[in-house]
């Protein structure tokens, strides 16, 4: 049974959990040693970021879709039928989006960036895969994307949830290989009209 825990308290929107069991976690890890990161761009445009290792997993516009590791599938299930009836139970899950492995090396920090600007049901899910840090940070807005709003602490096994239009960046840690799994999808519920690019 997974115990949720929402540690940032819906602070604008943006959630945290930790639900997954040691084993859980602990065999996660061990899926990404011998993981095949690629080096290259990957954001969602040419603009957007610098080089970093990652691979795309699932991308629904090209039906890009590969054999991804258990602890993958185990997050996406633990989202649909775990985390998005608690963030909104009137909500409705409408299906994946995107699907990246990211990993990151002392010096390494993508751009800030935005994971969807033109479609109001895309939200992202980011599991921390390993024992590292390198915090999650968002911003203001794209009008505004100095002024930091929140801030998530990387611990491994932890999920943060948050809408996809959310200016956000990864910070580069300072040990260690920071693997993180990065998903979206289109969730349909109220929260969405409340929402504001300009928090």
């Amino acid at each position: 049974m997974f115990n949720l825990k929402n540690s940032l308290a819906e602070k604008q929107n943006i959630y945290e959990f930790e639900i997954f069991p040691e084993w859980m976690i602990k065999a996660g890890q061990e899926q990404f040693t011998q993981f095949g990161f690629e080096y290259g761009h990957h954001g969602n445009t040419l603009s957007d970021g610098k080089p970093y290792f990652g691979k795309m997993l699932y991308l629904l516009e090209s039906n890009h879709d590969t054999q991804k590791p258990h602890v993958v599938m185990n997050v996406c299930d633990a989202i649909k039928y775990n985390i998005l009836p608690t963030v909104d139970p009137e909500g409705t899950f409408e299906g994946w989006q995107r699907i990246a492995v990211n990993g990151q090396l002392p010096g390494q920090s993508p751009e800030k960036h935005v994971d969807s600007t033109d479609n109001e049901l895309i939200w992202t899910a980011v599991y921390y895969a390993t024992d590292s840090d390198g915090d999650t940070v968002f911003y203001q807005s794209n009008k505004n994307p100095t002024t930091e709003v929140c801030r998530s602490t990387y611990k491994q096994g932890k999920i943060v949830l948050f809408p996809g239009r959310y200016l956000h960046q990864a910070h580069t840690p300072t040990q260690n290989w920071r693997v993180s799994i990065g998903i979206s999808f289109m969730f349909n519920t109220k929260i969405n009209k409340q929402l504001r690019m300009d928090r």
